[in-house]
């Protein structure tokens, strides 16, 4: 066992209160988690299960009101553009709607910083507390069978993405 697989089952349990290995799916094959998706480019309204089921998976979190989340979207922008055939991306916000805030508002946030893959929406922040996020963005990076390979927290640059991608892809941990 790595120490990726020892952190991610010790915040599993401290979540779930004793099945840590069940929530990050080192028997089951996935986090469990399914999020709302929003219409916008490269993502079509509906649901998602994540991680993707039977596919590498980059997933992104993410706010519209978040510097680094931006400086983000240069970094993933290009390796989505080589890797995007083989590895699900998506992007996901905890952000709630209301008081100002629109689903349109992030559709829009997502054309101007040209995203063009699946776009979730977790607005009781599930997704984050499954994968440990601590802090914006953060990133998490699953293998075919749902197991966490990686995660990152700030902003990761496009050569790191894709050297994790490549391992990822190629059975690494």
């Amino acid at each position: 066992m790595n120490r990726r697989q020892v952190l991610a089952g010790a915040g599993g349990l401290a979540l779930t209160g004793g099945a840590g290995w069940i929530a990050f799916g080192r028997d089951a094959g996935d986090f469990g988690v399914t999020v709302d998706t929003i219409d916008a480019p490269g993502s079509e309204s509906g649901t998602q299960r994540l991680p993707v089921p039977g596919t590498v998976t980059l997933l992104d979190l993410f706010a519209t009101w978040c510097l680094p989340c931006k400086a983000q979207m240069r970094s993933l922008r290009p390796v989505h553009d080589d890797y995007g055939d083989d590895v699900a991306f998506v992007s996901v916000t905890n952000e709630q709607f209301g008081g100002g805030l629109t689903r349109e508002d992030v559709a829009d946030w997502w054309r101007e910083h040209d995203g063009n893959w699946m776009l979730g929406h977790d607005p009781a922040s599930v997704v984050h507390q499954q994968v440990g996020s601590t802090g914006l963005p953060y990133l998490v990076l699953t293998d075919a069978e749902g197991r966490i390979v990686w995660s990152h927290s700030g902003v990761a640059s496009e050569a790191r993405l894709r050297e994790e991608i490549e391992s990822a892809l190629a059975g690494g941990t």
